[in-house]
C-alpha cells in the first residue's frame, strides 16, 4: 500500500461516523443490539446510559472486575465524550479500553444483562465501527446463538474486517432471513473451513493468548476453541495438507500459553490439544519430551489428584507417540519433575494407587515405564520392591526387558560406580519372573553365567531346581577343586579384611540382630573368597580354630535360601571336611536335623551333597563320649539346653538307616516323608526321633530351617501311633506367633524365605483330627487376627480340616465364627477380614451343629422337654412389658445381636439345604418353628426387621420338609412336636408377600408330608390367602397359590367325613370368591381351576359358580357393568377348563342350589332360615333380601349360569362347549354319560318351567322366561341329531306341558337358524321333526302350540329351502290350508299359517299351483274379515293379519306371477284396502307385483280400480297413483299405444274426481297433481298420431261433456 493510499484509509477510518447530515447520524445511532431502528433512533444518550449502569451493577455482582470500567466508558461524563474531537492518543486509549471491556465481557454474552451492558459502547462509542475485530473475536464461541446475529446485525458490511469476510454472506442474508424467520447462522462446519486459514487460526490464538494473559479466558470460549483445533488438525492430517505443518508450531505455541497459566481449564485444554495432537501428527522425541517436560513444569497441586492424572495420562500419551529412541533414558529434567508418588513409595498412597492404575490402563504405556526405570538404573536410583510388585502384572515387551537387564548388567560390571550390586537384586527378579528365557538369554550373550551374577549379587535369582545339565557332575568337581586347591595367593585387601571379621559368635544358627549382622558381613566375604580361591584363609582368619563356630556358619550358609547355589554347595563341602577333622570324641549328630531339612530341598546338588555330609558324620565312630557338638551354644545359651537328644546308639541307627536310604532320597525329596517311619525304626525310637526333631524346629529361628523342621515334625507325627498332636509339640510358638508375626515377616525377607509358605506350614501344625485344644485356639486367634493373608491361610485350613474334628471342637470354631461376624461394625477395630457366610458355608456342617445352635438360639427353650409329650397350645407372647423391655437400648441390642446370629445361621443352612449331601431331621424342623415363633416376637415387639429372616428361614424348612418327603422317614414323624399354627400365625402377621407366599409353601411342604400337621390350620391358611395372596399380580405369588391348593387340599379331603368335606370345601371356596374382584383379572381362571380341579370337579364347579354368580348379580344390581363383563368372561372361561358332562352336572348342581333360594321374605324364627344362615354359600346376606331383591337375584343367576355356558365362542361364533360336545359324540367318548347329563338338566329345567307355570304369577316370568332361555340354550349345545331327539321325546311325553312343548317348538327354531343348511343330519332332522310339528297343528291341543309349530316350521323352510323334500312340503302344505291352519277361526293360528305358506311358496314355487285356490279363496274371506272387524276389536290381529296376507301375496308374485294374472284386480283391491297395514309395506307389495307381471295386465287392472280406489282413504289414493306411474314409467311405447283408450277412459274419471271428492282441497290438490302427472307421463309416450284422437276425445269431455260442458271440466282441461 502506498503512504497515499495510506493516508487516505487512516482519513476514511477516522471520519467513518462522522455524520455530516442528520439523516446519517441517525442511521448510525439507530443501530442497537436491544431495539428496533425505529425506535433505537428516537433514544437520548441519557436513557441508553441509564440502562446500561443498571445492567452493569448486576453484572459487577457476578464479576467485580467489570468494576474498573466505572471509570472509564461507564463514567457519566463519557455521555459528553465524541470521538471525533479526541486525541490520536485518546482514541486508542478509548478502544484498547473497548477491547478489555470486549474481552472480559465474552464469558457472559449468554446474559440478557450483557446485551444491555455492551448497548453502551456501541450507542455512544461505535464499537461496532472501531472495534469490530474485537467484538467478532468475543462472540466467535456463540456462534449458533442469536448473540451472534445481533453482533453480525450491528456491524456494518463494510466495517467486517478482512479476517473476518466470511461472514460478508450471512450479513447479506440476514435481513430478509429474518423477514423470513428462517434465521441461518454459520455452522460448525463453515466455522472449521475458516479455522483452515492458518491466519485465522493464528489470529484466534494470538486473542485467546491475550486472554488466558489478562486471565479473561473462560470455558465456552477454551471448550470452542478445542473443537476447532481438533476437527480441523483431523481434517488436514486425513487430507495430508501442508497447512498441517504451520498449524502444528501454532498449536504446541498455544498450549504452552495455556499451561503456564495454571488454570485447571486452560490445563485440560492444553492436554487434550497435544494428545490429539500426538494422534494426528507424528512429532520427533525432542518435541514429545520437551511438550512432557513443560506439562511436568506446570503440574497442578498434588492436592488436585483428578488435575494430576490428566496431566499424567496426557505426558503418557505423547510418549506412546514416540517412534524412535522410546527406550532410551529420560532426560533427568523430566525424570526429577515427575510426582514422587508416580513410580515411586515417597507420597501418599491413594496417589501413587492412582498413578499405577493410569499406567496400567494401556499396554503402550509399558515404552515410558522402561525408559522410566531404565534412567534409574542408570543414575542409580534403587527402585523399591513395592514398585517392582505394583508391576508384576504389567506387560514388557521381550526388547523392553533384555535393554533393562542389558542396563543393570553394566551397571553391576561398573564397580566404580556402584558400591554394591545387590541394590540391582529386586529388579533383576523381577526380569526373571517376567521373561526367564530373555534373561538367561541376554546373560549368554554377555558371557556371564548366573552362577557369576548371583556371586556378584550374593544372592540368589533362580531357583535350580530344574537347572540340572549334563555337565553337574563337572562343577561339583570344579567345587571340589575351587576348595581343596585354595592355595593361590589373596589379595592382602582382602586379608585384611577376613582379619578385621574376626567372628566371635558361638553358633550362627540361632538368628538375632548381632547374629545376623555378624553372619551377613561374614557371608559377603565367604563369598568373595569362593570367587578368589581362598576359603581356606577365609576360615582360618575369620574363626581362630573355633569348630563349633565354623560349623555353625557353614550349617547357615548351607541352608540359606538367599546365598548363591555356588557359595551353599561350597559351604556344605567346607562343612563336611571340617567334621572329618573334629576329634573323633565329639557326637556330631547333633546337627543332623538341619541337615535332614537339606536333605529335602528341591535342589539335587544341595540333596547330593548333603548325602555326602551324612555319610561323613555316620562314618565317625560311636563313642561314650559326653562330648556333643554345638551342645551348649547351637541356639544360644537358653534355649541349647532344651534340646533333645539321642543316645549316640539311636543317633547311629538313624543314621545308618538314612544313609541306606540316600540313593533314592537324593532323587526325590518327597520320598523322606513317605519313608519316615521306616527311617526311624521301632516305635520307641520314634518317639525319641520325633521329639529330637521337634526340639530343633522349635528352638530354631531361621525361617527355612524352621518351616523344614516342622514339615518334617508333622509329617511324622501322622506316621506314628501315640505321639503328641504337632499343636502340642509347638504349643509355645502358636502362642506367641501372633504377636511374633511381624518378627517372622522381617526375617523371612531378609532370608529369601517366602513366607507364605512359613505361614502355611505354620497353621498346618493344627492337623486332621485335631484333638488339642490349643490347636483350635489358635485358628480361632488367628481368624481374629488382623492379617488378611492369616486369615485366607487359616480359612482354607478350617474347610481342609473342619469334617475330621470332633464335634465339640467343631461347634467352637463354628459358634467363634458366628461371634466375629456379629461383631463387625463400623470401626476398624470391628473390621473382620472374611466372609462368615461364605466360611460357613464352606464347612460341611452337620444336622447335629445345626441343631445345637438352634437350640441355643430360641427364645424359649424346649430342649427339656421329653420326646413325644405335645407341645402345649401357642401362647401369645406379645405384651406390653415385653415390648417396654425392648426399647431399652442394651435390650434392643441384644435382640438386634440375636436376630444377626440367627440370620446368618439362616442362610448358612438355606446353602446346606440344597446340597445333595444334606441328612434332613424333624429335629431341625421344630428348632426352626420355634425359631420362626421367635422371629415374629422380635418383628412384633422389637420393631425389628425380621422380613429377609422369616423369608430365608421359609426356604430352609420348604427344602428340609421337601427333603424328607423325598426320603423314606416318614413314618418317625412326631406330629405332636411340630407346630403349624406357628406358621399359620407368621402368615398372618407379615405384612411381606414374599415372606407370606414363602410360608404358604412350607404349609404345603408340610400337608404333603403329613396332612395331620396342617389340618386343624386349613381354614385360616385359605381366609389369608383369599385375602391378600390372590390379590397379589406376580408369577411367584401365583405359583404358591396353586402349590399350596395341590398340597393342603388333598389333606383336608382326605383326613375329613363327606359332609365335613362339603363345608370346609364352600367355606374355603367362599374365602377365595370373596377376594374375587381383588384378584387380577388374568390369574382368576388359573387359580379357580387349580382350586376346583384339586377339590374335584364335582364337588367345586358349581360353588365356584354360585358364590361368583352371587357377586355377578350384586354389581348388577349396583349398574357396575364392568364388574358384571369382568365376572361374566370369567365364568365362560373357567367352566370350559372342564369336561362337557362336568359342566352339565355343575349347572345341575347350580340349579339345585338356586332353587334353595327363598322365593319370599324369610323370618328369623323359620327353620329355612336357620338352614341357609348355617351355609356359607348363602349367609346373612341372602336372607336379608327383600322379595323384589329376592326376584331380580333368582332372575341374575340364571342369566348368570346361562352366560357362563354358551357365551366363550369360536372364532366362527360357535359356543365352545357345543364343539367340545359335538367333538366327544363324534370320538364316541362317554356319550352316554354325556346325553344322561343332558337330559337330566333338560329334565330339570323343565320340571321347573312347569312349577313356574303352575303358580301363573306375574312376578315368576322373568324367571320363566329366563328358564327358557337356559333351555334354548342348552339344548343349541347338542348336535342337530341329537337335538332332534331330545325335542321329539320331549314332544311325545305326556309329562310336558303344551306351554312347555310350545316354547321347545320355538326353540326347535332357533336351533336350525344356526345350523349349516348343507348339513345332512339337519335335513334328516327336519324330516323327522316336521310330522311332530304338523302332529302339533292338527291336534288343535294348543293354540299356542299349533302357532308356534307354524312357525317353527316356517323358519326352518326359509332357511333350508330346497333342500328340503319338496313332498314334505306339500304335504305340510295340504294341512296348513286346512282347517287346522288357514281356515281356522283363531287369529294366530291364521297369521302363523299364512307364513307357513309363504315359506313354502318361496321353495317349492309353480309346484303348488293345484293348491292355489285353497290358498288365494280363503285369502280373500279373511281380510274381509278384517274389514268387517270393528276398531276397537282386536285390532292389532287383523293388521298382522293384513300385513301376512300382503306378504304372502308379494311371495305368489314372485313365485307365480303368470298365475296371478288373473286374479289381479281383486289383489289390487286387496292390497289398496288393507289400511291397516303400514303404506311403506304395501308399496313393497305393490312394486314387486309391477316388477314381477305383465305391466299390460297390471296397467287395465289399476285403470278398472279406479271407482274403487276413489272411495277410499287419500292414503290408498295416493298409492294407487304412485303405482301406476311406476307402472306407466316401465312400460313401453308400443304398450302404452295399445292401451291409450283404457287409460284416456280412467284419465277422464280421474279429472272429474275434483267436483265428486269429499276431502278437503288440499287433499284433492295433491290428488289431482298426481293425476295430472300420470296423465303427462303417459302422453309423453305417444306419437302424434296416436296422441291426436286422444287428445280430441279429451277436449270433448272438457268442453262438450256427454250432455254439456261445465265450467269444472273447462277449467280442469
Amino acid at each position: 500500500m502506498t503512504s497515499l493510499s495510506q493516508q487516505l484509509s487512516s482519513i476514511s477510518q477516522a471520519n467513518q461516523t462522522l455524520a455530516l447530515d442528520r439523516k446519517k447520524r441517525s442511521k448510525i445511532h439507530s443501530i442497537s443490539f436491544l431495539y428496533d431502528p425505529y425506535h433505537a433512533a428516537t433514544q437520548d444518550y441519557e436513557s441508553i446510559f441509564a440502562e446500561s449502569i443498571e445492567a452493569l451493577d448486576k453484572l459487577e455482582s457476578l464479576d467485580s472486575r467489570f468494576h474498573k470500567f466505572r471509570s472509564t466508558i461507564f463514567n457519566e461524563t463519557s455521555i459528553q465524550i465524541d470521538r471525533q474531537v479526541q486525541s490520536k492518543e485518546q482514541i486508542e486509549n478509548l478502544n484498547k479500553t473497548i477491547n478489555a471491556f470486549v474481552e472480559l465481557l465474552g464469558q457472559y454474552w449468554n446474559l440478557a444483562i450483557a446485551v444491555k451492558v455492551a448497548e453502551w459502547p456501541l450507542r455512544r462509542f461505535q464499537m461496532n465501527y472501531h472495534n469490530a475485530e474485537s467484538l467478532l473475536l468475543s462472540t466467535l464461541p456463540y456462534f449458533d446463538q442469536p448473540v451472534f446475529e445481533r453482533v453480525l446485525y450491528v456491524i456494518p458490511k463494510n466495517q467486517i474486517p478482512t479476517m473476518f469476510s466470511w461472514l460478508t454472506n450471512f450479513k447479506t442474508h440476514l435481513q430478509q432471513q429474518q423477514q423470513d424467520g428462517k434465521l441461518k447462522l454459520p455452522s460448525r462446519e463453515s466455522l472449521i473451513k475458516v479455522f483452515h486459514d492458518v491466519s485465522f487460526f493464528q489470529l484466534y490464538q494470538n486473542y485467546l493468548a491475550q486472554s488466558i494473559t489478562h486471565k479473561t479466558q473462560h470455558r465456552k470460549q477454551l471448550v470452542f476453541f478445542i473443537s476447532m483445533t481438533i476437527s480441523t488438525l483431523a481434517s488436514l492430517s486425513s487430507t495430508s495438507s501442508a497447512k498441517l505443518a504451520e498449524l502444528v508450531p501454532l498449536a504446541l505455541q498455544i498450549s504452552g500459553s495455556l499451561l503456564s497459566s495454571q488454570n485447571s481449564e486452560c490445563l485440560v485444554s492444553a492436554y487434550t490439544i497435544l494428545a490429539v495432537l500426538s494422534s494426528a501428527v507424528p512429532l520427533s522425541r525432542d518435541v514429545v519430551l520437551a511438550s512432557i517436560e513443560t506439562i511436568l513444569v506446570h503440574l497442578p497441586k498434588h492436592s488436585e489428584l483428578n488435575l494430576l492424572l490428566q496431566s499424567m495420562t496426557c505426558a503418557l500419551k505423547l510418549y506412546q507417540t514416540v517412534q524412535s529412541g522410546a527406550l532410551e533414558t529420560l532426560p533427568c529434567s523430566i525424570v526429577d519433575k515427575l510426582p514422587k508418588s508416580l513410580l515411586g513409595d515417597e507420597s501418599d498412597s491413594d496417589a501413587q494407587g492412582e498413578f499405577l492404575k493410569l499406567i496400567k490402563s494401556s499396554r503402550f504405556n509399558n515404552k515410558f515405564v522402561c525408559a522410566y526405570l531404565r534412567s534409574n538404573v542408570v543414575n542409580g536410583v534403587p527402585i523399591s520392591k513395592k514398585l517392582l510388585n505394583e508391576l508384576k502384572d504389567f506387560q514388557f515387551s521381550k526388547t523392553q526387558l533384555q535393554i533393562l537387564l542389558t542396563e543393570i548388567l553394566k551397571k553391576i560390571n561398573d564397580t566404580k560406580t556402584v558400591s554394591d550390586p545387590a541394590v540391582f537384586a529386586d529388579v533383576l527378579k523381577f526380569i526373571i519372573e517376567k521373561n526367564k528365557e530373555a534373561f538367561l538369554e541376554t546373560l549368554q550373550k554377555l558371557e556371564m553365567s548366573i552362577d557369576q551374577l548371583e556371586m556378584l549379587l550374593q544372592t540368589t535369582l533362580i531357583d535350580h531346581t530344574s537347572d540340572v545339565s549334563q555337565d553337574e557332575d563337572s562343577k561339583g568337581d570344579d567345587i571340589i577343586v575351587d576348595v581343596e586347591n585354595s592355595t593361590e595367593e589373596t589379595s592382602e585387601e582382602l586379608l585384611e579384611q577376613f582379619k578385621a571379621a574376626n567372628s566371635t559368635t558361638p553358633s550362627f544358627l540361632y538368628a538375632t540382630k548381632v547374629v545376623d549382622e555378624d553372619f551377613l558381613k561374614l557371608q559377603s566375604l565367604f563369598l568373595k573368597s569362593i570367587q578368589q580361591r581362598a576359603t581356606q584363609q577365609f576360615l582360618v582368619s575369620c574363626f581362630n580354630n573355633n569348630t563349633d563356630s565354623q560349623i555353625s556358619f557353614l550349617l547357615r550358609v548351607a541352608t540359606s535360601l538367599n546365598t548363591p547355589l555356588k557359595g551353599r554347595t561350597t559351604a556344605l563341602l567346607l562343612l563336611k571336611k571340617s567334621i572329618e577333622k573334629l576329634d573323633s570324641k565329639i557326637h556330631t549328630y547333633t546337627i543332623v536335623p538341619i541337615l535332614v531339612t537339606l536333605l529335602i530341598s528341591n535342589l539335587p546338588k544341595i540333596r547330593s551333597l548333603t548325602g555326602e555330609v551324612l555319610k561323613t558324620i555316620h562314618a565317625r565312630p560311636v563313642t561314650k563320649s559326653k562330648k556333643f557338638l554345638l551342645a551348649e551354644t547351637m541356639y544360644g545359651e537358653k534355649r541349647s539346653p532344651n534340646i533333645a537328644l539321642l543316645s549316640p546308639k539311636d543317633a547311629d541307627l538313624l543314621l545308618t538307616k538314612i544313609v541306606e536310604s540316600l540313593t533314592s532320597l537324593q532323587l526325590d525329596p518327597q520320598l523322606f516323608h513317605q519313608q519316615f517311619n521306616e527311617l526311624i525304626g521301632n516305635k520307641k525310637l520314634g518317639k525319641v526321633t520325633l521329639a529330637f526333631f521337634a526340639s530343633h524346629a522349635n528352638a530354631n529361628n531361621i525361617p527355612s530351617v524352621k518351616m523344614d523342621a516342622m514339615n518334617i515334625v508333622v509329617k511324622g507325627a501322622s506316621e506314628l501311633k501315640g505321639v503328641a498332636a504337632p499343636s502340642q509339640l509347638f504349643e509355645h510358638f502358636l502362642d506367641r506367633y501372633l504377636t511374633k508375626r511381624s518378627v517372622w515377616i522381617i526375617r523371612c525377607d531378609e532370608t529369601g524365605c517366602d513366607f507364605a509358605k512359613f505361614e502355611k506350614q505354620v497353621v498346618g501344625l493344627i492337623t486332621a483330627g485335631e484333638k488339642h485344644v490349643t490347636g483350635i485356639k489358635f485358628l480361632k486367634d488367628c481368624l481374629n487376627s488382623g492379617y488378611q493373608s492369616l486369615v485366607d491361610c487359616v480359612s482354607e485350613h478350617i474347610i481342609e480340616i473342619f469334617g475330621t474334628l470332633k464335634m465339640e471342637f467343631q461347634l467352637s470354631l463354628v459358634d467363634d465364627i458366628i461371634e466375629t461376624g456379629l461383631k463387625e461394625g463400623d470401626s476398624d477395630s470391628d473390621l473382620v477380614l472374611f466372609d462368615p457366610l461364605e466360611l460357613l458355608e464352606s464347612l460341611p456342617i452337620s444336622n447335629g451343629i445345626f441343631a445345637h445352635i438352634f437350640k441355643n438360639c430360641s427364645l424359649t427353650s424346649t430342649s427339656s422337654m421329653p420326646t413325644g409329650q405335645p407341645i402345649a397350645k401357642r401362647r401369645r407372647r406379645s405384651s406390653a412389658s415385653t415390648k417396654q423391655a425392648m426399647k431399652e437400648t442394651e435390650v434392643s441390642n441384644l435382640a438386634s445381636t440375636h436376630l444377626k446370629k440367627i440370620t446368618l445361621l439362616l442362610d448358612v443352612l438355606q446353602k446346606y439345604t440344597t446340597s445333595s449331601e444334606f441328612v434332613p431331621s424333624y429335629e431341625l424342623v421344630r428348632l426352626l418353628i420355634n425359631i420362626l415363633d421367635d422371629l415374629e416376637t422380635l418383628g412384633k415387639d422389637g420393631k425389628l426387621p425380621i422380613l429377609y429372616s422369616q423369608e430365608t428361614l421359609a426356604t430352609c424348612l420348604s427344602n428340609i420338609i421337601t427333603a424328607l418327603n423325598e426320603g423314606d422317614e416318614t413314618a418317625k414323624i412326631d406330629n405332636s412336636t411340630i407346630r403349624a399354627d406357628v406358621i399359620v400365625s407368621a402368615i398372618r402377621s407379615s405384612d411381606s408377600p414374599q415372606v407370606q407366599n414363602k410360608l404358604l409353601l412350607v404349609v404345603s411342604a408340610l400337608a404333603a408330608l403329613s396332612p395331620e400337621l396342617v389340618l386343624h390350620s386349613v381354614m385360616p391358611i385359605f381366609t389369608f390367602m383369599g385375602a391378600h395372596t390372590v390379590r397379589q399380580d406376580d408369577e411367584f405369588s401365583n405359583h404358591v397359590v396353586e402349590q399350596t391348593i395341590q398340597c393342603v387340599v388333598p389333606a383336608l379331603a382326605q383326613s375329613s367325613e363327606s359332609c365335613d368335606v362339603r363345608e370346609e370345601v364352600e367355606f374355603l371356596l367362599a374365602s377365595f370368591t370373596s377376594a374375587f374382584l381383588h384378584i387380577p383379572r388374568h390369574r382368576r381362571v388359573s387359580l379357580f381351576t387349580t382350586l376346583s380341579k384339586t377339590l374335584g370337579s364335582e364337588l367345586s364347579i358349581h360353588l365356584v359358580l354360585f358364590l361368583v354368580g352371587q357377586q355377578y348379580v350384586a354389581s348388577s344390581l349396583k349398574n357396575k357393568m364392568g364388574d358384571c363383563s369382568a365376572i361374566l368372561d370369567f365364568a365362560s372361561v373357567f367352566i370350559q377348563k372342564f369336561k362337557p358332562h362336568e359342566q352339565l352336572e355343575a349347572t345341575i348342581k347350580f340349579l339345585k342350589l338356586w332353587d334353595e333360594l327363598p322365593e319370599d321374605l324369610v323370618t328369623k324364627d323359620s327353620p329355612q332360615f336357620k338352614k341357609l344362615v348355617s351355609k356359607v354359600i348363602f349367609g346373612p346376606s341372602i336372607v336379608s333380601l327383600g322379595k323384589e331383591e329376592f326376584l331380580a337375584y333368582r332372575s341374575g343367576m340364571l342369566t348368570f349360569i346361562r352366560h357362563a355356558l354358551v357365551d366363550l365362542k369360536s372364532s366362527a361364533g360357535i359356543p365352545r362347549l357345543r364343539l367340545k360336545v359335538a367333538t366327544q359324540i363324534m370320538e364316541n367318548e362317554n356319550v352316554d354319560e354325556l346325553l344322561a347329563s343332558f337330559a337330566s338338566i333338560v329334565e330339570l329345567i323343565l320340571s321347573r318351567i312347569d312349577q313356574y307355570h303352575m303358580k301363573s304369577s306375574e312376578d315368576d316370568d322373568e324367571v320363566l322366561d329366563k328358564f327358557y332361555e337356559l333351555l334354548g340354550d342348552v339344548l343349541s349345545l347338542l348336535p342337530v341329531e341329537e337335538f332332534v331327539k331330545s325335542i321329539c321325546a320331549i314332544l311325545k311325553s305326556e309329562d310336558s306341558s303344551l306351554r312347555t312343548k310350545s316354547h321347545i317348538t320355538i326353540l326347535t327354531a332357533s336351533k336350525f337358524e344356526l345350523e349349516r343348511i348343507d348339513d345332512p343330519f339337519a335335513q334328516e332332522g327336519i324330516a323327522t321333526l316336521t310330522p311332530m310339528l304338523l302332529e302339533n297343528v292338527t291336534s288343535e291341543q294348543s293354540i299356542e302350540l299349533s302357532q308356534s309349530s307354524l312357525d317353527a316350521m316356517a323358519s326352518i323352510f326359509q332357511r333350508f329351502k330346497d333342500r328340503i323334500d319338496s313332498k314334505l312340503l306339500m304335504k305340510v302344505l295340504g294341512i296348513v290350508t286346512g282347517k287346522s291352519g288357514l281356515l281356522s277361526q283363531t287369529p294366530e293360528i291364521i297369521i302363523s299359517s299364512i307364513n307357513c305358506i309363504t315359506a313354502i311358496v318361496t321353495v317349492v314355487g309353480v309346484k303348488m299351483i293345484g293348491m292355489f285356490p285353497k290358498i288365494v279363496t280363503p285369502l280373500y274371506k279373511i281380510f274381509a274379515k278384517t274389514q268387517e272387524q270393528d276398531e276397537d276389536e282386536d285390532s292389532d290381529s287383523s293388521k298382522l293379519i293384513q300385513i301376512s296376507i300382503l306378504v304372502l301375496i308379494s311371495s305368489l308374485a314372485q313365485s307365480i306371477p303368470t298365475f296371478l294374472a288373473p286374479p289381479l284386480k281383486e289383489i289390487f283391491q286387496t292390497i289398496f284396502a288393507a289400511n291397516l297395514v303400514p303404506n311403506s309395506i304395501r308399496t313393497s307389495v305393490l312394486n314387486v307385483i309391477v316388477d314381477n307381471i305383465d305391466l299390460k295386465t297390471v296397467l287395465n287392472s289399476l285403470c278398472s280400480q279406479w271407482k274403487f280406489v276413489s272411495g277410499l282413504d287419500s292414503s290408498s289414493i295416493g298409492l294407487f297413483l304412485s303405482t301406476l306411474e311406476q307402472t306407466i314409467d316401465q312400460m313401453e311405447k308400443k304398450q302404452v299405444i295399445n292401451q291409450a283408450n283404457i287409460f284416456v277412459n280412467f284419465l277422464l274419471q280421474a279429472l272429474e274426481y275434483r267436483a265428486v271428492s269429499q276431502f278437503d282441497s288440499n287433499t284433492i290438490h295433491r290428488v289431482g297433481a298426481s293425476v295430472y302427472k300420470c296423465g303427462l307421463q303417459y302422453v309423453m309416450k305417444l306419437n302424434d298420431k296416436s296422441f291426436r284422437p286422444l287428445f280430441a276425445s279429451i277436449v270433448r269431455w272438457a268442453f262438450d261433456g256427454e250432455d254439456q260442458s261445465s265450467p269444472h271440466t273447462t277449467l280442469t282441461f
